[in-house]
């Protein structure tokens, strides 16, 4: 008989989430603003 225990699930921490989400939305935005910049010249 296998008695392997089972590992819960890992909860990630809200705020490491969202620090990585700003991050994100600042490169997305500064990559927009960069597109926008050579295609206007």
């Amino acid at each position: 008989m296998n008695t392997s225990s089972v590992q819960p699930a890992n909860q990630d921490n809200p705020v490491k989430v969202s620090f990585a989400s700003m991050i994100g939305s600042a490169v997305e935005s500064y990559d927009f603003f960069i597109y926008g910049t050579a295609a206007a010249g």
